[in-house]
């Protein structure tokens, strides 16, 4: 996750298929599915990302809690085309939303105001991306201008850093929290 976090998807990659590989290690082999399918999704590895998302759905789709069909329908969405990514990003915001792992929640609102930017609807993008933002920042999450993502979020806008070091004392982009580095 934190490969992918920082945007290294081909280490990100790597790392998901070494720690998907052992089915004996059911809860890690599972997650690791679904970090391996966007990894594969934002490289290009469209086949590896394939794959990957059916092995995913044999055990999410048994599972059928609101986590694992909400990280299904994310993961579906990555490999979907137009006219069905929308209504499973929706579905993986509904159902992640219900669930108390707010990282993933976070993620769905990134990836889908990352593919409403890719469709040209950078308001729609903006309101996704902000709500990333905010959970992210609430998480002690760093950010940096430079991420691409940062386009249309609040860390774009002019004073960002200074509204961000101000929502928590002794903390500025960059820095990690409070006090401490990243």
């Amino acid at each position: 996750m934190l490969s992918s976090g920082l945007s290294r998807y081909d280490k990100a990659l790597t790392a998901a298929e070494r720690a998907s590989a052992d089915p004996d290690e059911l809860g890690l082999a599972t997650w690791s599915l679904a970090e391996l399918i966007e990894a594969a999704a934002r490289t290009g590895a469209l086949e590896r990302a394939s794959g990957a998302l059916r092995r995913f759905s044999e055990s999410t789709s048994a599972a059928a809690t609101d986590w694992a069909l909400g990280i299904q329908a994310r993961s579906t969405a990555l490999l979907s085309g137009d006219s069905r990514a929308e209504r499973l990003y929706l579905e993986a915001i509904e159902r992640l939303g219900r669930t108390r792992i707010r990282a993933e929640l976070a993620r769905a609102h990134l990836l889908y105001g990352e593919w409403l930017r890719r469709q040209g609807r950078r308001r729609d993008a903006r309101e996704q991306l902000r709500t990333a933002y905010q959970m992210l920042d609430a998480m002690g999450r760093t950010f940096h201008p430079n991420e691409p993502w940062c386009v249309l979020t609040p860390c774009a806008t002019p004073g960002w850093a200074t509204a961000l070091a101000g929502s928590r004392p002794g903390r500025r982009p960059g820095q990690g929290r409070a006090g401490g580095g990243s």
